[in-house]
């Protein structure tokens, strides 16, 4: 019938139907729309039992997908399980798993990514089945399985571990895949090689002889091989066996072959050079597989007796020779057996550099029994050898070919490169004059184009002994030869600037032709002489170059002295100069007016001004001494500096200007010496005999240096001085002070002047002096006394007592007076202010009017008889008659 064009009206569902092998079924048609979770399909099937016995029914429903699958429902897995790496050659696997966790079966491609170049790799099931490559393995939804990698590294492949990643695609979508990244390892190999020696063993008939063989690791790894010998092959009696240390299992490294010893063993009747083999199997104690076996020839030698050398007219030869020559070496084989023998030759020798040593022959030498053969060597030096450079040492050393012994002959290293010496000397830069009297510089150079290091001499004979001339290399004065290095250093020449200094009295216009000249300092003739000389010509310039001199830039003086300071001018030009000026200066700080200079110049003497040019006219070498005379005042302040500045203008330099010279001295002063001395004023009126006068000398010093002045005091005769408790003497007392430039240095001096006899009036000198008598201060006082009255001292008991208490009382009075002065001194030592000089006064004593009773006796004075005498006795220069009046005053003094 018709085919329904909507099954969702709910009528009939007829369809259109196919014919498949000759079944006709039908088929519905579904939009795609409707292919979700919540489509659900009702089959209704209706038979009235037309046509057939037993009506129709289902055979089977089918769901057609006219459709792929969608990649959703694809997803692949994968995981490591292990790995197990090869050498390089061998097979190795990495085994991993794969998981299918779609919801439907889906074949997996593998592939590797980032498989070397030279790999072989293919894929296989555990059970060691293959896997294509294109059909991969089938999985069902939520199987897995093992994939096993199989790799083989490239033979030179580098040991360690090779990156690489594991991808599982899926055979229906490529985009569905899983990869995994993973390592293989390649493995070091240990491949032991046991090389076969050039020359095969051998040892005389009768005897055990060692032997090594060298055993070699040419894997990656340090491995243990196992030794293992096979002697089934040697004849009768001979044997091979292991050295008495040597082990069976040998440590060898990859890069460190190890020599393995062995004892051959050759039996008497063994004839020589007849010749066996044995083999030696050395197997990798890691991997098994790994081994190699070499067939090892011993043979019966003959006993050799033989040596290599060189004659005697051999070595008489001379074995000098330029650079880049070649001399050839002859030496000579002496068979001393009783049979023919063979040697191979061999030259041994170290540190070749550029040389070249021929190869000694190659064919073997055939020497008959008691004779000899001579071989010869050529050795060649370097193009760039250089004097006495020495050719390496070579030793002959020839081998039996028949008994295997070796001999050595003596050491040869008598060949040496000759030395050829060829200087050049070189005019860089020539002075056109010569100015007298300053050094004028020549600037050569000197190379060294021989072949060896050399002392060069530089020598002219163009130069007058009156002048003078001198090499300077690098701004320093050079003396003896002039060291120079081999071409192939940095050393082979040198710069030197050749210093010309004439005198002064040479004169100006004369043309001088100079030559210098380089040689050997050893005297070797040089291979080319014409590069060995220069010459030029100069002239003598007209100089006139003004010099000044001085021996001093600093000096100190003193207040209230003198002080000079001088400089020496010269010309030291070669021509007069008339426009020669010399001016000095004086500079004073702090200021001082007072501060008087002269200057002088020359022996003259005679005065010119300062601050002013003074013109001169200078003869050619002409000196004069220009001096500055200068009195210090008292009024300058101790610390002053003056600066005495000397300045020349004269001469004409390169410039057409003139020099201009200038000097400066300073001038410290430092010191000075002061001395002030103040002596107190005379009491007016007269002083009764037998009574002191006191007076006070104060001194005071302001020196800047110790000083140690001496106080005299002169008086008339019978006249005495008692000074600070002690007598003055005709030679003085000495007073001692320390610096007082800074703080003034005092010493009150407090004196007393007694008449003992003498005249009644006097006058007294006093002299102060410093010790060296620079310092000095005098002056003069008078003094009166009147002479005492023998009646004054009848008086009374009673007048007597009381003159008697008044003393006392004034004597008590003057020591507590100088007790208190001598604290005051201390506290005032510095005080500069003016002191009070004290002055004693006369205590007349008052007689009252007579007492009206009868008129006593006379009774007679009571004699003064002081106190008692120290058992020192009396001071120095001390009567008794003033001890008993002054004694007193001295003790209290004293104390």
């Amino acid at each position: 019938g018709t085919v329904d064009q909507s099954f969702i009206d709910g009528q009939d569902y007829r369809t259109f139907t196919v014919n498949d092998g000759g079944i006709m079924s039908p088929l519905i048609p579904v939009p795609q729309e409707h292919f979700h979770a919540q489509t659900q399909f009702r089959f209704l099937f209706e038979s009235d039992a037309t046509l057939t016995d037993i009506g129709y029914y289902f055979d089977e429903l089918v769901i057609v997908y006219d459709q792929k699958v969608r990649a959703e429902e694809y997803a692949l897995s994968s995981n490591g399980i292990s790995t197990d790496g090869s050498v390089p050659g061998e097979w190795g696997a990495v085994r991993v798993e794969v998981v299918n966790d779609g919801n439907i079966s889906d074949s997996i491609l593998p592939q590797i990514i980032g498989l070397p170049a030279e790999w072989e790799v293919y894929y296989a099931n555990p059970n060691g089945v293959s896997i294509n490559e294109q059909s991969g393995v089938l999985l069902a939804p939520g199987e897995s399985k093992l994939i096993d990698i199989k790799i083989k590294p490239d033979e030179n492949a580098t040991t360690g571990f090779q990156q690489m990643t594991f991808r599982g695609e899926s055979s229906q979508y490529s985009d569905v895949n899983t990869t995994l990244p993973m390592q293989f390892q390649v493995m070091p190999d240990r491949e032991p090689y046991i090389l076969r020696p050039e020359v095969a063993p051998a040892c005389p008939p009768g005897s055990s002889c060692p032997f090594s063989l060298e055993v070699q690791n040419r894997g990656d790894a340090t491995d243990v091989f196992v030794l293992d010998l096979d002697t089934s092959n040697l004849g009768q009696g001979w044997n091979v066996n292991f050295g008495w240390t040597q082990s069976e299992n040998v440590l060898v490294r990859p890069d460190t072959p190890v020599n393995v010893d062995f004892i051959l063993t050759v039996p008497e009747t063994a004839i020589p050079d007849s010749m066996y083999e044995f083999s030696l199997t050395a197997t990798s104690q890691n991997i098994s597989t790994r081994s190699h076996t070499q067939d090892i020839d011993v043979s019966a030698s003959m006993i050799s007796d033989a040596s290599v050398g060189m004659t005697q007219e051999q070595k008489n030869n001379i074995w000098e020779m330029d650079a880049g020559d070649s001399i050839s070496i002859e030496f000579t084989i002496w068979n001393n057996a009783s049979r023919q023998d063979i040697f191979s030759i061999s030259i041994d020798h170290f540190d070749v550099g550029s040389w070249v040593i021929e190869s000694p022959p190659t064919q073997a030498a055939v020497v008959n029994s008691q004779s000899s053969a001579t071989f010869r060597i050529e050795v060649t030096s370097p193009t760039t050898a250089q004097a006495g450079d020495m050719a390496p040492s070579i030793t002959p050393t020839i081998t039996s070919q028949r008994s295997g012994m070796v001999f050595e002959g003596a050491e040869f290293d008598e060949i040496s490169v000759r030395t050829v010496s060829d200087l050049r000397l070189t005019l860089i830069e020539a002075p056109i004059k010569l100015k007298p009297g300053v050094p004028t510089q020549l600037t050569v150079d000197v190379e060294n184009n021989g072949n060896g290091p050399v002392e060069a001499v530089l020598t002219t004979e163009s130069i007058p002994e009156s002048w003078s001339w001198w090499v300077r290399i690098d701004n320093m004065n050079h003396s003896g030869p002039i060291e120079l290095s081999a071409r192939y250093d940095n050393e082979y020449a040198v710069t030197l600037d050749i210093m010309i200094l004439l005198p002064s009295e040479e004169r100006a216009g004369e043309i001088h032709t100079l030559s210098f000249s380089v040689e050997n300092s050893e005297g070797l003739p040089d291979i080319m002489n014409s590069d060995n000389v220069i010459e030029f010509d100069t002239i003598t310039a007209a100089v006139r170059i003004p010099s000044l001199f001085a021996n001093m830039t600093e000096s100190t003086a003193a207040v209230g002295d003198s002080s000079s300071v001088s400089v020496t001018v010269k010309n030291i030009g070669n021509a007069v100069d008339d426009s020669f000026v010399v001016m000095a200066s004086v500079s004073v700080s702090p200021p001082n007016d007072e501060l008087m200079s002269f200057l002088s110049v020359g022996d003259s003497g005679a005065s010119l001004p300062m601050g002013l040019y003074n013109p001169f006219v200078m003869a050619a070498g002409q000196e004069m001494v220009v001096k500055v005379d200068m009195i210090i005042p008292d009024s300058m302040q101790l610390n002053s500096r003056i600066v005495v500045s000397f300045e020349v203008i004269a001469g004409n330099n390169a410039e057409n200007k003139p020099y201009e010279l200038v000097h400066d001295v300073l001038i410290l002063v430092d010191s000075q010496r002061v001395l002030n001395a103040e002596l107190s004023q005379t009491m007016n009126g007269t002083t009764e005999s037998g009574t002191g006068v006191p007076f006070w000398l104060n001194l005071t010093s302001t020196s800047s240096q110790d000083e140690i002045y001496n106080v005299e005091i002169s008086k008339p005769q019978g006249w005495q001085i008692v000074c600070l408790g002690l007598l003055v003497n005709e030679s003085g007392r000495n007073f001692e002070f320390e610096p007082g430039h800074i703080s003034p240095q005092y010493e009150d001096i407090k004196c007393e002047l007694h008449r003992i006899e003498g005249p009644l009036e006097g006058n007294l000198q006093f002299v102060v002096e410093s010790e060296d008598g620079v310092l000095s201060w005098q002056d003069e006082q008078f003094y009166v006394f009147e002479q005492m009255e023998t009646e004054q001292f009848e008086m009374n008991a009673e007048v007597l007592a009381t003159s008697i208490a008044g003393f006392l009382f004034a004597a008590v009075i003057l020591t507590l007076l100088l007790r208190k002065r001598s604290n005051r001194e201390t506290e005032e030592m510095y005080d500069s202010h003016p002191k009070t000089i004290p002055l004693f006064e006369t205590v007349e004593n008052v007689q009252g009017p007579p007492i009206s009773s009868p008129t006593p006796e006379p009774s007679p004075v009571p004699l003064r008889t002081g106190p008692e005498v120290p058992a020192e006795g009396l001071p120095a220069g001390w009567s008794m008659e003033q001890w008993q009046y002054y004694g007193q005053q001295y003790l209290d003094t004293k104390q």
